[in-house]
């Protein structure tokens, strides 16, 4: 059973997103255009344990403040709360320097819009959750009509200097809690596995060059690498069903692929067979993507600060953008 669901992790990822690309989710509306949430700047590529030995700036570290009127009712706080937990899951360290740690001073994603400082108003994109808040009256002159109901909903241009806001919100505290639990727990939820994944398929590709055959094997284990798209799974699986015979198919190729074929040379140190597993499994998230190879599922449109890591993490390995963009899978990113 582990190894089934194990296959399954590789293939959840297209099934999950094409689940969560329709207009609504559990009547939460997402706006303006199908990928407005999806982009938006939750996390960035920066620094970590600066001034310390272990200074590294290949973290992911949060790029947004979570913002709540104190005025809120405690179930929209707590609805806050649930989205900032969110992002900070998502992220390798809040990006906290040695300086700020010994004044106690630590970075924190959720703000009290009554506390909140001038100086991260004007340097962070902002998550607003609620409309009790000493933002609400410029955000709403700034999105225009919204619809009715639960909604997260993306405000061009909704803070001085021209940055976009992110508005969770509602009717009523149940309608902003509704909105919250969509963005932490469907959006959020699925970009860290789905990220994770990425990230250790990449990472795979980087020990199968160099011939480290252990550290290979022993990745397919790692909840924070490849098996972090069992994230997206948990978003599927109850509604695997439901899904085209196409869609199923596409899952049951890579499936194959990354459980058995790739696994399978990895186990048996046969490096020629492994990296030709890895550029068919490649192709196979080009084909749900963006249509190459096979039907396109899930228009993706990459969040430009984490998706640009991989290159870092290629580069660590040695490897050039043309050793794994070839073919069919050419194009560096997949777009709209």
């Amino acid at each position: 059973m582990r190894r089934n669901r194990i296959g399954w992790c590789a293939a959840a990822v297209c099934l999950a997103g094409a689940w969560l690309a329709g207009p609504a989710c559990a009547g939460v509306r997402v706006g303006p255009g199908p990928f407005a949430d999806r982009t938006f700047p939750y996390v960035r590529v920066g620094k970590a344990f600066s001034g310390t030995p272990l200074e590294t700036d290949r973290a992911l570290v949060p790029a947004v403040r979570v913002v709540v009127g104190a005025a809120e009712p405690a179930p929209v706080v707590q609805a806050a709360a649930l989205v900032a937990a969110a992002v900070a899951a998502w992220t390798d360290d809040p990006g906290v320097t040695a300086a700020e740690s010994a004044a106690g001073d630590f970075p924190e994603i959720l703000r009290l819009d009554t506390e909140i400082p001038p100086a991260e108003v004007r340097d962070f994109p902002l998550v607003v959750v609620g409309t009790q808040n000493r933002l609400a009256e410029r955000l709403s002159a700034a999105a225009g009509p919204m619809p009715e109901g639960p909604a997260v909903w993306r405000v061009a241009k909704g803070l001085p200097g021209g940055r976009d806001v992110l508005w969770v919100r509602g009717r009523d505290p149940a309608e902003i809690r509704a909105a919250a639990r969509y963005l932490a727990h469907r959006r959020l939820y699925f970009k860290q596995g789905a990220y994770q994944g990425f990230f250790g398929f990449v990472r795979l590709r980087g020990l199968i060059e160099r011939g480290q055959f252990a550290a290979a094997a022993a990745a397919y284990d790692e909840p924070g690498g490849l098996l972090g798209c069992g994230k997206p799974m948990m978003l599927i699986l109850p509604h695997l069903s439901e899904k085209p015979p196409a869609l199923r198919e596409t899952a049951a190729r890579r499936n194959r692929l990354v459980l058995k074929d790739l696994r399978g040379a990895v186990a048996a140190r046969d490096g020629a067979r492994a990296l030709a597993a890895w550029r068919s499994a490649m192709q196979t998230c080009y084909a749900c993507h963006l249509g190459r190879g096979g039907p396109r599922f899930r228009p993706f449109a990459p969040s430009p600060e984490p998706h640009r890591l991989h290159g870092r993490i290629a580069s660590g390995f040695g490897l050039r953008c043309i050793d794994c963009h070839a073919g069919s899978t050419a194009r560096a990113g997949y777009g709209h």
